[in-house]
């Protein structure tokens, strides 16, 4: 599969329906990912970052913003994306801020639906989708099949807990695969959870896909917690360090 580039361009930055980062060019790609239409039949598009470097190494994709009202994740994403800027030397880090675009813009954790009889949805439920399934279903095999899985040898999704609870920085890795326990301890979260997974949920897809993962916990939904952001920044940046896809030090 090559990236897909299609005509439009929003805002100066070119439109695509499919991301390949092997057929980029070492640097910077900004991107909008063409996943679905709303209720007007209007294109809907994920904002999408690519972070590219002259040598081989290590593919990373950085997801946020699967429940849209987990703000702590999505802010995560961008200072992530920021620090990145100029320093990735080695494989590729592609940051998605905002997966559940509906969600987000309805302060929503769930997916919502264009369909007023449709019930909403939690999207990590929904991994890998179904191409002929319902609306989310057909949203989640979108960013799936076409954005996230053809660009990661590994792979962290940034999360909050569930509106409503306060837990430490936490994160999730299944201790049956080494590499989800090592992105883990690199981040540095104050509790690790083995965590063998349970169906739909991303990041027990990218494992089941044979992609380690790692999910992170930052603070609880609806708030913005920059302690623990600067934490979970500062972790990512320390796990690509080790992965070698930045410079020690280079952030």
């Amino acid at each position: 599969m090559n990236t897909e580039y299609l005509k439009d361009v929003i805002d100066g930055y070119q439109v695509i329906s499919k991301l390949n980062v092997n057929d980029l060019e070492a640097g910077e790609h900004t991107f909008w990912f063409r996943v679905g239409t709303n209720a007007l039949g209007q294109w809907q598009h994920l904002p999408v970052m690519v972070f590219k470097g002259k040598e081989q190494g290590k593919r990373f994709v950085i997801t946020a913003g699967v429940h849209g009202d987990e703000y702590n994740g999505i802010l995560t994403s961008h200072q992530i994306g920021e620090a990145l800027s100029g320093k990735v030397n080695r494989g590729s880090v592609v940051i998605v801020p905002t997966i559940n675009l509906s969600g987000t813009l309805n302060h929503n954790r769930d997916y919502i639906s264009n369909d007023p009889d449709h019930s909403t949805a939690n999207l990590n439920r929904f991994f890998p989708g179904n191409k002929e399934g319902n609306e989310a279903q057909r949203y989640v095999f979108n960013v799936w099949e076409y954005l996230l899985k053809p660009n990661a040898d590994l792979a962290i999704d940034l999360h909050t807990q569930t509106s409503g609870t306060v837990y430490p920085l936490y994160a999730f890795a299944d201790y049956r695969m080494p590499d989800c326990v090592k992105m883990a301890k690199l981040i540095g979260p104050d509790v690790i959870l083995d965590d063998p997974g349970d169906p739909g949920i991303l990041e027990t897809v990218w494992n089941r896909s044979g992609i380690p993962s790692t999910t992170l916990e930052v603070g609880m939904g609806r708030y913005s917690d920059y302690p623990l952001i600067e934490r979970s920044v500062k972790g990512v940046l320390n796990c690509l360090s080790s992965y070698e896809l930045i410079d020690e030090g280079g952030c």
